[in-house]
Formats: structure tokens, sequence, C-alpha cells
């Protein structure tokens, strides 16, 4: 359970890290005209879990949910979400995680 509670903490910093990003890479937003799109971020975290079609299916609605009530978007949610995967969870972990992750991000 702690090497769970660590890798929620990790992912919780991952996403301020890249929301902080984003925030700082506005103004270059014009210039370049590079921000991660809701289909990236997806794509980045089918690879990440390799998850079924109806696994993918659920994380898509879950960051479109998230995205909709909370303070990060769904392609945050997203990157949020592959991060976890990258870190060892499966789809159904990232899954069940995500909400308190993000909770933690905006704590």
């Amino acid at each position: 359970m702690e090497g769970g509670f660590s890798r929620l903490t990790t992912a919780a910093t991952g996403l301020k890290g890249v929301l902080a990003a984003i925030g700082i890479g506005v103004g270059f937003q014009e210039l370049y005209g590079t921000l991660a799109t809701f289909d990236t971020a997806m794509s980045r975290a089918k690879l990440a879990t390799e998850g079924t079609a109806e696994e993918l299916q659920k994380m898509q609605d879950m960051a479109r949910k998230l995205g909709s009530t909370q303070a990060f978007g769904a392609s945050d949610t997203l990157d949020a979400m592959a991060e976890l995967a990258l870190a060892g969870q499966q789809a159904n972990e990232v899954l069940a995680s995500i909400p308190a992750v993000v909770d933690m991000a905006t704590a």
C-alpha cells in the first residue's frame, strides 16, 4: 500500500509540473502553436496502459468528466493517467486512482 501512495503522490506532483509548464508555455503558444491536444494525450495514455478498447473508452470518459468538473482539463488528466501507467499501474488501477490523483494535485 505504501508503494501505491508513493505512485499517487508522484503522479500528482507530475500533473502539477505539467500544468506549470503549460502555464509558462501559454505565452509561447501563439509563437510555436504547440500544446498537447486531447487526441495526442489519448494516444499517449493508450500506449502507456496497453488497455483494451473498453478500458480506453472508460479512460476517455473519465478524463472528460474530471476535465469538466476539476481545475485540470481532460488532456491534463489523460497525461496523468499515462504517468500512472508508466509508473506500473494497469488500466483498471489507473481508472480507480485518477480521481484521487486529480484531487491531490488540486490541493
